[in-house]
């Protein structure tokens, strides 16, 4: 019983400083449950501390808040809590306006996002000299998100809390040094700033170092040294770093790829009770490169995680059902169940998943209406969007685009970035009924870019530099968009940047500065800044100089293993932009690729053995049938259909190729069957017409025979159909048109 009065007395211990020890309840002396209340007793406790925030003790509030706030506690409690803690913060205790201030950054414990707010409240502790308020504010500044993006503000804010100390602070100094974030980027200075943690062994520090040397980060990449660092961490109880370690294995990186020894690493964690490591374990069976994708082994790894109750896992398994791969058949009513166990934990996305087989009618009558309702119903944002986009894309309905603009509006006016995105993209470039507004387009991207976006950072340059006619360029502002998002730490940008400078244009080439970009992007991260540099150089405007150094920089990409680099060095050879390079050469630089299952170098093989290289090589359809067959797994039931169809789509229209094409079509998504659908429409126009007739016979409109005549039974059908889908005026000019083959598509993957 003394050792129950004493964990008792340290519980409460962070509540109150050592004068107010006297106001604790006493326990009794005697050892007795029946005597001693412990539930009672921690009540007393909090009963005094609330007394005495009650009276204006801002210190007791701001303690009883932490305790309030802790894990496990009721909903009451939390509430009460924040109630506490707002309390605290509105008498100017510092560490209470910080905490405030992350719950509105972030949108803990039910609290809306609030930038802003959290950003004056930062502030306000900042100027009392809180360190952990101004990493917070440096965390907002350098998001840019709800409030200005301000990177160098951010990195003075870090600066400072890294000079009185501030180990965390000087980490992610460390981290923007590497990156060139609000700094100049100075990566000697960013290994020096995390040697200060790593003296320490702290585990921060080590995992920023190792990324350094694992990226590459302004030096070669050091595989070795990366993964010492990381087994420091490891050893220190990181489990993030052990989470490295394994992808370095399953990667292949620094030594040959064992897939087998990185998921044993992420089995040991699990079975220690990191859950999320079952769903790491199942995305690789997944997604792992150079390894056929494994959809039982990732399901039930899915399913371990799910048992324990993650919600992300029971979302998986939705999706694995749903799509298939892996050699996992698709299982519609499976992934229907998965959603809605997710949902009940309050998963919104399997919320908006389900709608959306709902809308389509898979494992569930199709409705449309339904569907949408419970969208509405939701109100988050990501549902409206969801709702607006069934109505823009006419994948589940017939389009309906003002109607897709009046939910992009509602969850526009919220903040929602990709509402604001979607509205900039329409107004852009205009469709049916939507007239094209360019200025309506600036002015969307323009609020995203104030709630932070880099990509409409990226949209709104782009739209600047070549803007439609009646606007004006602006490759100022444009640039500076780009340098704006890149000094913030965007990639993307600085690649951007990079082909800008080395394409020329409304810019003229500049060799220099489009290399500094190019490699800043490399150095941040982004390695395929390395291929699109190459590129650029062997058949941009700089060609005449740089094509040899273009292609170097490509081949070294290759040697140091960058995902991409084979295939394009091999779509330049193939265009006979690399010098005396051959088709051979180019099958011949694919090769590798192939055999690690790179599925785009996969597809682009088949491309050429389908249609051939224009007078420099014949088609090979036998080679590009025998590919898909032996690539199946890797390309999942969809993929292999489309490149079935590809084929097939080459040849006669007789009874096999019918067969064939009617059966594969029957895999596609919306995307894929619109595109195939407008390509035989004028390429293969007997087997569009079997295809057409097939999906009439399914829905008991046609009775005759799949032969790919377009004759006065299937045209009756037809006819008849499209009434029935309100297309007739699409219809009527003829079905062997691109829009009448893309209409058609669309509602034929509705369901019948």
């Amino acid at each position: 019983m003394k050792q129950l009065l004493t964990a008792g007395i340290l519980v409460f211990a962070v509540l109150f400083d050592p004068a107010s020890a006297q106001d604790l309840p006493v326990a009794p002396d005697k050892a007795s449950a029946t005597l001693f209340d412990a539930p009672a007793f921690y009540a007393g406790a909090l009963q005094t501390a609330g007394a005495k925030a009650a009276n204006g003790d801002a210190g007791t509030a701001f303690l009883l808040a932490k305790y309030l706030l802790a894990n496990d506690r009721t909903p009451d409690q939390r509430k009460q809590g924040l109630a506490e803690l707002r309390i605290a913060a509105r008498a100017g205790v510092p560490e209470a306006m910080t905490r405030l201030a992350d719950i509105l950054a972030n949108g803990q414990f039910g609290v809306a996002i609030d930038p802003i707010a959290a950003a004056r409240l930062y502030e306000n502790s900042v100027a009392a000299n809180d360190n952990n308020a101004r990493r917070g504010l440096a965390a907002l500044l350098l998001a840019g998100k709800g409030v200005p993006l301000d990177p160098k503000r951010a990195a003075d804010l870090l600066t400072t809390a890294a000079s009185l100390g501030d180990l965390s602070a000087i980490n992610q100094l460390a981290l923007l040094s590497a990156r060139g974030q609000g700094v100049e980027q100075d990566v000697a200075k960013a290994i020096d700033l995390y040697q200060v943690g790593i003296a320490i062994h702290n585990n921060q520090a080590l995992n920023g170092l190792g990324d350094i040397y694992r990226l590459g980060t302004g030096a070669r990449i050091d595989a070795a040294k990366a993964r010492a660092l990381y087994a420091e961490a490891v050893a220190n109880g990181d489990i993030g770093a052990q989470k490295k370690i394994a992808d370095m294995l399953i990667k292949g990186e620094g030594s040959a790829a064992d897939f087998a020894g990185g998921i044993a690493l992420l089995e040991q964690l699990a079975q220690k009770g990191d859950i999320a490591s079952f769903v790491a374990i199942g995305d690789y069976y997944l997604k792992a490169p150079g390894v056929v994708p494994n959809g039982e082994q990732a399901a039930s790894s899915y399913r371990q995680a799910a048992d324990a109750g993650n919600a992300g896992a029971m979302s998986k398994l939705g999706q694995l059902y749903r799509n298939g791969g892996g050699g996992l058949a698709k299982d519609a009513v499976q992934a229907y169940d998965f959603f809605q166990k997710a949902a009940a934990l309050g998963d919104l996305g399997s919320k908006r998943s389900l709608a959306d087989m709902q809308a389509r009618g898979e494992g569930i009558s199709a409705d449309l209406t339904a569907a949408i309702a419970s969208l509405t119903a939701a109100g988050d944002n990501a549902s409206l969007v969801l709702a607006g986009d069934f109505y823009a894309r006419g994948e589940v309905g017939a389009p309906d685009l003002p109607e897709a603009v009046t939910y992009y509006k509602k969850a526009a006016a919220a903040g929602d970035i990709s509402a604001l995105v979607r509205l900039g993209d329409l107004y852009k470039a205009g469709s049916g009924p939507v007239v094209a507004d360019p200025k309506a387009a600036i002015g969307y991207y323009e609020q995203a870019v104030t709630l932070g976006d880099a990509g409409s950072r990226r949209s709104l340059s782009a739209l600047l530099l070549t803007p439609p006619a009646g606007l004006e360029p602006n490759p100022k502002r444009a640039i500076a968009l780009l340098d704006e998002a890149a000094n913030a730490g965007d990639a993307a940008a600085m690649q951007q940047l990079g082909l800008l400078y080395s394409a020329g244009g409304p810019i003229p080439p500049d060799y220099q500065k489009s290399a500094s970009y190019f490699d800043r992007s490399a150095k941040a991260g982004n390695l395929a800044a390395r291929l699109r540099q190459g590129v650029s150089l062997v058949s941009g405007p700089l060609a005449a100089t740089k094509a040899a150094e273009g292609e170097k920089i490509l081949r070294q990409a290759i040697i140091d293993n960058i995902a991409g680099a084979p295939l394009e060095l091999a779509k330049l050879q193939l265009n006979g932009q690399i010098e005396s390079a051959m088709p051979a050469d180019a099958i011949a630089t694919l090769q590798p690729a192939i055999a690690a299952n790179d599925i785009n170098a996969v597809r682009f093989l088949i491309g050429i053995y389908r249609d051939g290289v224009k007078d420099r090589a014949e088609a090979d359809p036998v080679a590009a049938s025998k590919l898909i067959a032996d690539k199946t797994e890797l390309l999942g039931p969809e993929i292999t259909a489309l490149e079935r169809l590809m084929v097939t789509g080459k040849s006669p229209a007789n009874a096999s190729a019918i067969e064939s094409a009617t059966s594969d079509f029957k895999q596609l998504g919306v995307s894929n069957a619109v595109g195939v659908l407008q390509r035989f429409s004028g390429q293969a126009p007997n087997l569009y017409v079997a295809i057409l007739q097939s999906e009439l016979s399914a829905r008991k409109l046609y009775s005759g025979k799949l032969d790919g005549t377009l004759d006065q039974p299937t045209i009756t059908a037809l006819n008849r159909f499209c009434e029935s889908q309100n297309l007739s005026a699409i219809c009527a000019p003829g079905p062997m048109r691109g829009e009448a083959a893309a209409a058609l598509a669309k509602a034929m993957k509705w369901p019948a």
